[in-house]
């Protein structure tokens, strides 16, 4: 390779080496943020509980639910611009998935205080609104799984966004060294 070609490559590695790495950041803060703060509000008040089960808030769920739909949406923008490495997109994409499911999880929860069920609009039977606090009984029994889940996923995509920064780091200093190589040689 050139010294001219050489210089190029390495100044579209050092592109894509920015992007990795605001996009890992940006990842973390954003998923970190919202698996510690789900797990703060859900076990704050239950410390000095007997109760195992975790308290949570319909109202709070509701809330919960829209934040990560914003953080769906904002690593679904980042999946389709296909920039990232196989290894970050696959995990980017399991991330997406469990979200989805914590997202599933917090609509449940707050499903029967959302709407008034008993309204003549919605045309639920007794035994459909009767389903549907169970499935909300179910979802807060799920929820914690549902956010270690999702945290461990995070977890995940970090390490594939440190591996594609760490090999993009390799690629540039080998550029580098060709470069001076090529000088002093």
């Amino acid at each position: 390779m050139n010294i001219q070609s050489s210089i190029m490559a390495r100044e579209v590695l050092v592109t894509r080496l920015a992007t990795s790495e605001e996009r890992q950041a940006k990842s973390r803060e954003t998923l970190n943020g919202i698996t510690s703060e789900f797990f703060r509000e859900i076990y704050y008040e239950d410390q000095w509980s007997d109760d195992p089960r975790p308290s949570i808030n319909p109202h709070w769920s509701f809330d919960a639910s829209h934040k990560v739909s914003y953080a769906i949406g904002e690593l679904s923008k980042d999946q389709i611009s296909k920039a990232d490495s196989i290894g970050v997109d696959s995990a980017r994409q399991d991330v997406i998935q469990l979200a989805k499911a914590l997202e599933g999880c917090l609509d449940a929860i707050h499903a029967p205080d959302s709407s008034d069920l008993t309204d003549s609009d919605f045309g639920l039977t007794n035994e459909d609104i009767a389903e549907i606090g169970q499935k909300a009984d179910a979802a807060k029994a799920d929820l914690p799984k549902k956010i270690e889940a999702l945290a461990a996923a995070a977890s995940n995509l970090d390490s594939a966004f440190s591996k594609e920064v760490d090999r993009l780091r390799r690629k540039i200093r080998d550029i580098d060294r060709l470069v001076v190589d090529d000088q002093t040689g």
